[in-house]
């Protein structure tokens, strides 16, 4: 009985060599891994988390372990300060700009600017926006297109949820003065990933628009899109943003696909191709604009 004391602690270790290997983290990896997680950066936090395992190998689990558990301890954090939050608490901006001057054999003027608000609560996301799209080309308008709107959803769940809008703009360059929109309907995350998401929208909306000398006219619509997000590295992010609306023979597709890299703390370098296309009934004085362009971007 003695001997099969004995000989008992040493069949478990060579069964389980895990054990005998196990090593504690060391304490400078292991606060690298608390601060990460902390600072809410998560792609950030698995960099640290691979680098770690991989100077660490004898640590492994206990680091996976440790990571597991700051996750948890960090999600429960944020939706208490979530639910605690006032409306005016929690709001990000980002504001983008940038400019084209030329002379010479041709001469140009251009800028572009775009300033956002975000807030991503508990049971409501709010995003407001304004932009500014213009260009003159050797004395002549090509583009001056004017906007401003706002959305709010209502979060079922953490994929579905109802949506409600409103917008303005302005687009003499295609035909139209000014178009106001309202529109309430629901939205559902096709994927919900760290690094990657996609959601689709549908509603009904009504579109009042002024076509300037052409008259003015509302109809309901039908209005569907997509967002689309994918964090490719820490420093670089895709994104792509679509909207169709249909109201009788009157359509009009607007998509925005736009590469963003970080620069330094909160600036960033994007470069976007903007699409929209308006099909009327009524003439316009261009059925497609296209832009690319280059610009700063200030988040905070």
């Amino acid at each position: 009985m003695i001997a099969l004391r004995k000989v008992f602690p040493i069949v478990v270790l060579l069964a389980m060599p895990g054990l005998a290997q196990a090593a504690p983290i060391p304490k400078p990896v292991a606060d690298m891994i608390r601060d990460a997680v902390e600072s809410g950066d998560l792609s950030a936090a698995n960099t640290i988390v691979r680098l770690a395992k991989k100077s660490n190998p004898q640590s492994s689990a206990e680091i996976d372990a440790l990571f597991s558990r700051l996750k948890v301890r960090a999600d429960v954090s944020r939706r208490i300060k979530l639910r605690r939050q006032r409306f005016v608490q929690g709001w990000k901006s980002r504001i983008e700009f940038g400019a084209t001057n030329t002379t010479g054999t041709a001469s140009s003027t251009g800028v572009t600017g775009t300033i956002s608000l975000v807030k991503d609560g508990w049971k409501w996301k709010n995003v407001s926006t304004a932009s500014v799209d213009y260009l003159r080309y050797n004395g002549v308008e090509q583009r001056n297109r004017y906007f401003a709107g706002h959305q709010s959803n209502f979060k079922f769940n953490n994929r579905l949820y109802a949506l409600g809008l409103a917008s303005w703009e302005g687009n003499r360059a295609q035909g139209f003065r000014s178009r106001a929109i309202a529109s309430a309907g629901f939205g559902y995350s096709l994927i919900n990933a760290p690094k990657m998401s996609l959601s689709v929208e549908a509603s009904p909306a009504l579109r009042a628009t002024d076509y300037g000398g052409g008259g003015q006219g509302s109809q309901f619509a039908i209005r569907v899109a997509s967002n689309y997000q994918w964090v490719m590295t820490p420093k670089i992010t895709l994104t792509e943003d679509s909207a169709f609306f249909r109201e009788g023979r009157d359509q009009t597709l607007t998509s925005e696909s736009a590469l963003t890299m970080k620069l330094i703390d909160a600036l960033s370098a994007r470069l976007s191709y903007r699409l929209q296309r308006e099909a009327k009934s009524r003439p316009l004085a261009k059925n497609t604009d296209a832009t690319s362009r280059i610009s700063l971007v200030y988040a905070f």
